[in-house]
């Protein structure tokens, strides 16, 4: 009879209560999961062709743009490493507040990877005057536009070649 009396003492409470059994790191991850999930997330896939017209004009035309709900796992939002041709792409806000920033590599400039005639790798850069390339976005809560420059480090200007409103 003790037994079963110090069964139910023990288990009771357990069945009954909401009992914290998640660690403080996961209970920040579901606190962190909730907050996100009411903000309404939204990544944008974006489809470009860039082309280079011969008066060296850089031209870009929307092929795709895919706007759907979900978070991205990472994303990468270094701007530190802009190199000259880079494309700089811009999420702003209905005010043209600029709310991220990311830096896309060339997409003309490729680098290669072949092996040679002593049968060695060696690495090639390739320049096109025609690619594709594609982008996804986390889209905060207030995003509205998108525009992509180009860093020209010579002049310290970056022209817009393209710019879009997200839905």
């Amino acid at each position: 009879m003790k037994q079963v009396t110090l069964f139910w003492v023990l288990v009771l409470p357990i069945l009954f209560a909401r009992v914290n059994i998640y660690s403080p790191e996961e209970n920040l991850e579901i606190a962190s999961a909730k907050r996100i999930s009411l903000q309404n997330p939204r990544i944008a896939f974006l489809t470009f062709n860039i082309s280079k017209k011969p008066n060296e004009k850089i031209v870009i035309e929307l092929l795709d743009k895919v706007v759907v709900k979900g978070t991205l796992k990472k994303e990468n939002l270094d701007i530190k490493g802009a190199k000259q041709g880079d494309l700089i792409c811009m999420v702003l806000d209905r005010d043209s507040t600029v709310q991220k920033t990311k830096i896309i590599s060339n997409p003309l400039k490729r680098s290669v990877e072949h092996v040679n005639t002593s049968g060695e790798f060696q690495r090639k850069e390739v320049i096109s005057d025609n690619e594709q390339f594609s982008i996804r976005l986390q889209l905060l809560k207030n995003s509205k536009y998108v525009i992509i420059k180009q860093v020209d480090v010579l002049t310290n200007q970056s022209p817009v070649l393209f710019s879009i409103e997200i839905d």
